[in-house]
Protein backbone atom coordinates (compact mmCIF):
# COMPACT_ATOMS: atom_id res chain seq x y z
CA UNK A 1 0.00 0.00 0.00
CA UNK A 2 1.20 3.54 -0.70
CA UNK A 3 1.62 6.25 1.90
CA UNK A 4 -1.87 7.53 1.06
CA UNK A 5 -3.90 6.08 3.92
CA UNK A 6 -7.67 6.49 4.11
CA UNK A 7 -8.83 9.11 6.60
CA UNK A 8 -11.82 9.36 8.89
CA UNK A 9 -14.38 12.14 8.76
CA UNK A 10 -13.23 15.38 10.39
CA UNK A 11 -10.03 13.98 11.91
CA UNK A 12 -7.43 16.16 10.26
CA UNK A 13 -5.05 16.60 13.18
CA UNK A 14 -4.20 13.86 15.65
CA UNK A 15 -1.42 12.31 17.70
CA UNK A 16 -1.78 9.24 15.46
CA UNK A 17 -0.64 8.62 11.92
CA UNK A 18 -3.65 7.89 9.66
CA UNK A 19 -2.59 4.24 9.36
CA UNK A 20 -2.80 3.84 13.15
CA UNK A 21 -6.47 4.82 13.14
CA UNK A 22 -7.29 1.39 11.73
CA UNK A 23 -5.88 -0.80 14.49
CA UNK A 24 -8.35 -3.06 16.29
CA UNK A 25 -8.07 -1.01 19.48
CA UNK A 26 -8.23 2.47 17.97
CA UNK A 27 -10.67 2.10 15.08
CA UNK A 28 -13.87 1.89 17.20
CA UNK A 29 -12.88 5.08 19.05
CA UNK A 30 -11.77 6.98 15.95
CA UNK A 31 -14.87 5.90 14.02
CA UNK A 32 -17.04 7.14 16.89
CA UNK A 33 -15.38 10.55 16.62
CA UNK A 34 -15.89 10.52 12.84
CA UNK A 35 -19.59 9.85 13.47
CA UNK A 36 -19.82 12.75 15.93
CA UNK A 37 -17.99 15.02 13.48
CA UNK A 38 -20.39 14.02 10.70
CA UNK A 39 -23.40 14.83 12.85
CA UNK A 40 -21.93 18.16 13.89
CA UNK A 41 -20.97 19.26 10.39
CA UNK A 42 -24.53 18.55 9.24
CA UNK A 43 -26.04 20.56 12.07
CA UNK A 44 -27.40 17.51 13.88
CA UNK A 45 -26.89 17.75 17.66
CA UNK A 46 -25.72 14.79 19.70
CA UNK A 47 -27.98 13.15 22.26
CA UNK A 48 -26.94 14.28 25.76
CA UNK A 49 -28.09 12.06 28.64
CA UNK A 50 -28.29 13.98 31.92
CA UNK A 51 -30.01 13.67 35.30
CA UNK A 52 -32.57 16.21 36.44
CA UNK A 53 -32.88 17.38 40.04
CA UNK A 54 -35.18 14.44 40.79
CA UNK A 55 -32.57 11.91 39.68
CA UNK A 56 -34.56 11.12 36.55
CA UNK A 57 -32.71 10.73 33.23
CA UNK A 58 -33.41 13.12 30.38
CA UNK A 59 -32.08 13.15 26.82
CA UNK A 60 -31.16 16.68 25.76
CA UNK A 61 -29.41 17.90 22.62
CA UNK A 62 -25.73 18.87 22.56
CA UNK A 63 -23.95 20.71 19.74
CA UNK A 64 -20.61 19.21 18.78
CA UNK A 65 -18.70 22.31 19.88
CA UNK A 66 -20.11 21.89 23.40
CA UNK A 67 -18.81 18.33 23.52
CA UNK A 68 -15.33 19.39 22.41
CA UNK A 69 -15.51 22.68 24.33
CA UNK A 70 -14.23 24.48 21.27
CA UNK A 71 -15.62 27.50 19.50
CA UNK A 72 -17.67 26.38 16.53
CA UNK A 73 -15.19 27.92 14.09
CA UNK A 74 -12.32 26.04 15.79
CA UNK A 75 -13.94 22.60 15.63
CA UNK A 76 -12.64 21.69 12.12
CA UNK A 77 -9.07 22.34 13.31
CA UNK A 78 -9.33 20.58 16.66
CA UNK A 79 -6.56 18.11 17.53
CA UNK A 80 -7.68 14.61 18.54
CA UNK A 81 -5.27 12.79 20.84
CA UNK A 82 -6.25 9.16 21.37
CA UNK A 83 -5.32 7.01 24.38
CA UNK A 84 -3.43 9.66 26.34
CA UNK A 85 -3.45 10.70 29.98
CA UNK A 86 -5.34 13.90 30.70
CA UNK A 87 -2.69 16.07 32.34
CA UNK A 88 -5.27 17.89 34.46
CA UNK A 89 -6.08 14.59 36.17
CA UNK A 90 -2.44 13.90 37.01
CA UNK A 91 -2.52 17.00 39.21
CA UNK A 92 -5.36 15.39 41.17
CA UNK A 93 -4.16 11.82 41.69
CA UNK A 94 -1.71 9.05 40.91
CA UNK A 95 -2.80 5.95 39.02
CA UNK A 96 -4.76 8.00 36.48
CA UNK A 97 -6.00 5.91 33.51
CA UNK A 98 -5.61 6.96 29.91
CA UNK A 99 -8.51 8.88 28.44
CA UNK A 100 -9.83 7.53 25.16
CA UNK A 101 -9.71 11.06 23.74
CA UNK A 102 -8.24 14.40 24.74
CA UNK A 103 -9.26 17.30 22.50
CA UNK A 104 -6.93 20.25 21.96
CA UNK A 105 -8.01 23.48 20.33
CA UNK A 106 -6.02 25.03 17.45
CA UNK A 107 -3.90 26.89 20.04
CA UNK A 108 -2.77 23.51 21.41
CA UNK A 109 -4.66 23.87 24.69
CA UNK A 110 -6.37 20.76 26.09
CA UNK A 111 -10.05 21.62 26.35
CA UNK A 112 -11.88 18.35 26.97
CA UNK A 113 -11.41 14.65 27.55
CA UNK A 114 -13.77 11.78 26.90
CA UNK A 115 -14.15 8.08 27.35
CA UNK A 116 -15.60 6.33 24.29
CA UNK A 117 -17.63 3.17 23.94
CA UNK A 118 -19.65 1.67 21.09
CA UNK A 119 -22.29 -1.03 21.27
CA UNK A 120 -24.79 -2.79 19.06
CA UNK A 121 -28.54 -2.51 19.52
CA UNK A 122 -30.34 -4.66 20.34
CA UNK A 123 -28.15 -6.47 22.84
CA UNK A 124 -28.74 -10.09 23.85
CA UNK A 125 -31.18 -9.16 26.63
CA UNK A 126 -33.38 -6.85 24.53
CA UNK A 127 -33.10 -8.88 21.32
CA UNK A 128 -36.77 -9.88 21.35
CA UNK A 129 -38.14 -6.62 22.77
CA UNK A 130 -40.10 -4.03 20.84
CA UNK A 131 -37.83 -1.48 19.17
CA UNK A 132 -38.51 1.31 21.66
CA UNK A 133 -37.43 -0.96 24.55
CA UNK A 134 -34.09 -2.04 23.08
CA UNK A 135 -30.75 -0.81 24.33
CA UNK A 136 -26.99 -1.38 24.12
CA UNK A 137 -24.87 -3.25 26.64
CA UNK A 138 -22.22 -1.21 28.47
CA UNK A 139 -19.42 -2.97 30.34
CA UNK A 140 -17.57 -0.97 32.98
CA UNK A 141 -14.03 -2.03 33.79
CA UNK A 142 -11.78 -0.57 36.46
CA UNK A 143 -10.14 2.12 34.25
CA UNK A 144 -13.59 3.39 33.25
CA UNK A 145 -14.66 3.48 36.91
CA UNK A 146 -11.52 5.49 37.75
CA UNK A 147 -12.23 7.89 34.90
CA UNK A 148 -15.80 8.40 36.09
CA UNK A 149 -14.59 9.12 39.64
CA UNK A 150 -12.13 11.70 38.30
CA UNK A 151 -14.85 13.34 36.21
CA UNK A 152 -17.36 13.43 39.08
CA UNK A 153 -14.74 14.86 41.46
CA UNK A 154 -13.89 17.52 38.88
CA UNK A 155 -17.57 18.38 38.44
CA UNK A 156 -18.03 18.68 42.21
CA UNK A 157 -14.74 20.46 42.88
CA UNK A 158 -16.10 23.96 43.38
CA UNK A 159 -18.89 22.54 45.55
CA UNK A 160 -16.68 20.12 47.49
CA UNK A 161 -17.30 21.77 50.88
CA UNK A 162 -20.95 20.98 50.38
CA UNK A 163 -20.60 17.68 48.54
CA UNK A 164 -18.07 15.93 50.78
CA UNK A 165 -20.14 16.07 54.01
CA UNK A 166 -23.14 14.75 52.08
CA UNK A 167 -21.10 11.84 50.71
CA UNK A 168 -19.63 10.94 54.10
CA UNK A 169 -22.89 11.29 56.06
CA UNK A 170 -23.62 8.29 58.26
CA UNK A 171 -20.48 6.37 57.28
CA UNK A 172 -18.08 5.67 60.18
CA UNK A 173 -14.55 7.02 59.86
CA UNK A 174 -12.91 3.83 61.15
CA UNK A 175 -14.22 1.42 58.50
CA UNK A 176 -11.79 -1.28 57.38
CA UNK A 177 -12.51 -0.96 53.68
CA UNK A 178 -10.34 -3.97 52.85
CA UNK A 179 -12.77 -6.29 54.69
CA UNK A 180 -15.78 -7.14 52.52
CA UNK A 181 -18.04 -8.18 55.39
CA UNK A 182 -17.55 -4.75 56.98
CA UNK A 183 -17.34 -2.59 53.87
CA UNK A 184 -20.40 -4.13 52.22
CA UNK A 185 -22.56 -2.95 55.13
CA UNK A 186 -22.00 0.63 53.92
CA UNK A 187 -23.18 0.15 50.33
CA UNK A 188 -26.76 1.25 50.96
CA UNK A 189 -25.56 4.43 52.71
CA UNK A 190 -23.10 5.15 49.89
CA UNK A 191 -25.86 4.86 47.29
CA UNK A 192 -28.19 7.07 49.34
CA UNK A 193 -25.48 9.71 49.72
CA UNK A 194 -24.67 9.76 46.01
CA UNK A 195 -28.40 10.00 45.31
CA UNK A 196 -28.54 13.12 47.47
CA UNK A 197 -25.45 14.72 45.92
CA UNK A 198 -26.53 14.05 42.35
CA UNK A 199 -29.98 15.45 43.15
CA UNK A 200 -28.88 18.57 45.02
CA UNK A 201 -25.96 19.34 42.68
CA UNK A 202 -27.37 18.10 39.39
CA UNK A 203 -26.33 21.37 37.72
CA UNK A 204 -22.66 20.42 38.19
CA UNK A 205 -22.62 17.34 35.92
CA UNK A 206 -20.43 17.31 32.81
CA UNK A 207 -20.06 15.24 29.62
CA UNK A 208 -18.11 12.05 30.31
CA UNK A 209 -18.77 9.21 27.86
CA UNK A 210 -19.36 9.25 24.11
CA UNK A 211 -21.49 6.15 23.54
CA UNK A 212 -22.09 5.37 19.90
CA UNK A 213 -24.71 2.82 18.97
CA UNK A 214 -25.03 0.87 15.76
CA UNK A 215 -28.24 -0.91 14.96
CA UNK A 216 -28.22 -4.32 13.33
CA UNK A 217 -30.92 -6.57 12.02
CA UNK A 218 -32.27 -8.73 14.83
CA UNK A 219 -31.12 -12.02 13.32
CA UNK A 220 -27.88 -11.10 11.61
CA UNK A 221 -24.81 -8.88 11.60
CA UNK A 222 -25.81 -6.49 8.81
CA UNK A 223 -26.59 -2.87 9.64
CA UNK A 224 -30.15 -1.65 9.66
CA UNK A 225 -31.05 1.24 7.38
CA UNK A 226 -31.22 3.54 10.43
CA UNK A 227 -27.73 2.52 11.34
CA UNK A 228 -25.85 4.67 13.86
CA UNK A 229 -26.12 7.50 16.34
CA UNK A 230 -24.09 9.17 19.08
CA UNK A 231 -25.05 9.62 22.73
CA UNK A 232 -23.12 11.57 25.33
CA UNK A 233 -23.60 10.46 28.94
CA UNK A 234 -22.85 12.92 31.71
CA UNK A 235 -20.70 11.66 34.56
CA UNK A 236 -23.73 11.68 36.88
CA UNK A 237 -25.89 9.81 34.37
CA UNK A 238 -23.18 7.22 33.75
CA UNK A 239 -22.84 6.58 37.49
CA UNK A 240 -26.45 5.43 37.62
CA UNK A 241 -25.48 2.32 35.66
CA UNK A 242 -23.87 0.94 38.80
CA UNK A 243 -25.45 3.04 41.58
CA UNK A 244 -29.04 2.13 40.67
CA UNK A 245 -28.84 -1.24 42.39
CA UNK A 246 -30.85 -3.06 44.99
CA UNK A 247 -29.25 -3.83 48.33
CA UNK A 248 -25.93 -5.63 48.01
CA UNK A 249 -25.58 -8.35 50.64
CA UNK A 250 -24.01 -11.18 48.64
CA UNK A 251 -20.56 -12.68 49.01
CA UNK A 252 -17.56 -11.31 47.15
CA UNK A 253 -17.52 -14.29 44.82
CA UNK A 254 -20.97 -13.50 43.45
CA UNK A 255 -21.97 -11.10 40.72
CA UNK A 256 -23.68 -8.91 43.31
CA UNK A 257 -20.45 -8.73 45.26
CA UNK A 258 -18.64 -7.57 42.14
CA UNK A 259 -21.17 -4.80 41.58
CA UNK A 260 -20.91 -3.76 45.21
CA UNK A 261 -17.14 -3.67 44.95
CA UNK A 262 -17.39 -1.10 42.18
CA UNK A 263 -19.68 1.10 44.29
CA UNK A 264 -17.23 1.00 47.21
CA UNK A 265 -14.26 1.78 45.00
CA UNK A 266 -16.12 4.66 43.35
CA UNK A 267 -17.01 6.14 46.72
CA UNK A 268 -13.47 5.88 48.06
CA UNK A 269 -11.99 7.45 44.94
CA UNK A 270 -14.42 10.37 44.76
CA UNK A 271 -14.16 11.24 48.44
CA UNK A 272 -10.35 10.96 48.42
CA UNK A 273 -10.18 13.25 45.38
CA UNK A 274 -12.48 15.82 46.98
CA UNK A 275 -10.31 15.87 50.11
CA UNK A 276 -7.50 17.10 47.84
CA UNK A 277 -5.05 14.54 49.16
CA UNK A 278 -3.66 13.50 45.74
CA UNK A 279 -4.72 9.87 46.29
CA UNK A 280 -3.23 6.85 44.56
CA UNK A 281 -6.18 5.34 42.72
CA UNK A 282 -4.29 2.10 42.17
CA UNK A 283 -3.82 1.74 45.92
CA UNK A 284 -7.58 2.11 46.43
CA UNK A 285 -8.19 -0.58 43.82
CA UNK A 286 -5.54 -2.89 45.28
CA UNK A 287 -7.03 -2.54 48.76
CA UNK A 288 -10.58 -3.44 47.71
CA UNK A 289 -10.22 -6.59 45.64
CA UNK A 290 -12.36 -8.76 47.94
CA UNK A 291 -11.14 -11.89 46.19
CA UNK A 292 -12.66 -10.89 42.83
CA UNK A 293 -9.92 -11.19 40.21
CA UNK A 294 -11.72 -9.65 37.22
CA UNK A 295 -11.44 -5.96 36.36
CA UNK A 296 -15.11 -5.88 35.36
CA UNK A 297 -16.89 -3.58 37.79
CA UNK A 298 -20.36 -3.88 36.27
CA UNK A 299 -22.29 -4.88 33.17
CA UNK A 300 -25.34 -2.82 32.26
CA UNK A 301 -27.58 -4.68 29.84
CA UNK A 302 -29.85 -3.10 27.25
CA UNK A 303 -32.85 -3.01 29.56
CA UNK A 304 -30.87 -0.88 32.02
CA UNK A 305 -29.33 1.44 29.43
CA UNK A 306 -32.72 1.93 27.80
CA UNK A 307 -33.95 3.52 31.04
CA UNK A 308 -31.28 6.19 30.61
CA UNK A 309 -31.14 6.59 26.85
CA UNK A 310 -34.71 6.00 25.65
CA UNK A 311 -35.69 8.48 22.94
CA UNK A 312 -36.70 8.50 19.29
CA UNK A 313 -33.07 8.39 18.15
CA UNK A 314 -32.33 5.26 20.16
CA UNK A 315 -35.25 3.60 18.39
CA UNK A 316 -34.42 5.13 15.01
CA UNK A 317 -30.76 6.25 14.87
CA UNK A 318 -30.20 9.42 12.85
CA UNK A 319 -27.36 8.25 10.58
CA UNK A 320 -28.33 5.94 7.72
CA UNK A 321 -26.29 2.98 6.52
CA UNK A 322 -25.53 4.95 3.35
CA UNK A 323 -24.16 7.83 5.42
CA UNK A 324 -21.97 5.39 7.35
CA UNK A 325 -20.14 4.63 4.11
CA UNK A 326 -19.16 8.31 3.98
CA UNK A 327 -17.45 8.41 7.37
CA UNK A 328 -14.14 7.40 5.80
CA UNK A 329 -12.37 8.43 2.62
CA UNK A 330 -12.25 6.25 -0.49
CA UNK A 331 -11.06 2.71 0.16
CA UNK A 332 -11.40 2.77 3.94
CA UNK A 333 -13.37 -0.48 3.89
CA UNK A 334 -10.19 -2.33 2.93
CA UNK A 335 -8.67 -1.30 6.24
CA UNK A 336 -11.42 -2.96 8.28
CA UNK A 337 -12.09 -6.11 6.26
CA UNK A 338 -12.84 -8.88 8.80
CA UNK A 339 -10.57 -11.88 9.07
CA UNK A 340 -11.59 -14.65 6.72
CA UNK A 341 -13.39 -17.39 8.64
CA UNK A 342 -15.39 -20.34 7.41
CA UNK A 343 -18.50 -19.45 9.41
CA UNK A 344 -18.48 -15.87 8.11
CA UNK A 345 -17.96 -16.93 4.50
CA UNK A 346 -20.70 -19.58 4.62
CA UNK A 347 -23.11 -17.17 6.32
CA UNK A 348 -22.47 -14.48 3.72
CA UNK A 349 -22.89 -16.96 0.86
CA UNK A 350 -26.21 -18.24 2.18
CA UNK A 351 -27.55 -14.73 2.83
CA UNK A 352 -26.56 -13.35 -0.56
CA UNK A 353 -27.29 -16.38 -2.74
CA UNK A 354 -30.46 -17.67 -1.10
CA UNK A 355 -31.80 -14.24 -0.20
Amino acid sequence: MTDEWPELYGIRRSNLHPKDMWSRDTFPKAFSIALANHLGSNGVPLNYVVLDNRLSPRVDKMPLEDLYRCRKEDTPDAVFDFDVVNEAYTRMADGVPRSDLVVRNPRNTSVSCLMIRNSVIPDAVTHDFEDHLMGPEITGRTPLLKACALSVATSLWWQRRRALPMLEHGIPEDIDWSDWSTASQQIDAIIANFNLVETELSYAQNPFLLQTVWKSEKDGPFMADDAMDAFVLSDFAFSRLFLDRKKERSSASSDSGKKGRGIIRFYLMVTALLRDGHPDLDAIVDGTGYGVSTDKEFIANGRMTNRLMACDRLTRPAVSAMEVTMLGSYGFERMIMPDRRLDMSVYYAVRTLRG
